[in-house]
């Protein structure tokens, strides 16, 4: 029920319905808080705080705001975890003017989903080091990864 209520969040925050997306985001906070501590609880705390944190940073531009709620992840925990709050940390710190914040934050993401196995996370956080660093060597190479990975949404955002 957990999972379903975070697409379901998911989706209605693209949609642009944030309001109902939040509600739903608590829904499935009060569910979670019934599991026993555990690597699969924590993957779901982890994206409840990144659709938080995509409203600050997204939709209300509030990037000091997202850096607080990204901070709620702790540090350690399962890399799933980790690597959403350092990716969640290192796009509010770039949007504060912290680049060099951004990129050592970035970078550790990189090295954890890779050591992880989670080739996704390590594509969408070579992009972000891309884009934070201005080289577009990285971001192809990013790009590269979708295509081999057949991600056609990553694909479909990098060109």
């Amino acid at each position: 029920r957990v999972e379903a209520l975070l697409v379901e969040a998911f989706l209605l925050s693209r949609l642009g319905a944030q309001d109902k997306s939040l509600k739903v985001i608590e829904e499935a906070e009060q569910l979670l808080a019934q599991f026993p501590p555990g690597d699969d609880p924590s993957c779901w705390h982890a994206r409840i705080i990144d659709q938080r944190g995509w409203y600050y940073n997204i939709q209300r531009r509030s990037f000091q705001e997202a850096y607080e709620v990204y901070q709620q992840i702790p540090v350690e925990g399962p890399p799933f975890a980790q690597i959403r709050r350092l990716n969640g940390l290192a796009w509010s710190a770039y949007k504060l003017g912290r680049k060099e914040e951004a990129l050592f934050l970035i970078r550790n993401s990189v090295d954890i989903a890779g050591d992880a196995g989670h080739l996704r996370l390590r594509a969408m956080a070579l992009a972000a080091w891309g884009r934070f660093s201005e080289e577009p060597a990285i971001v192809e190479r990013a790009r590269r990864m979708a295509q081999r990975l057949e991600d056609g949404e990553l694909v479909w955002r990098w060109g």
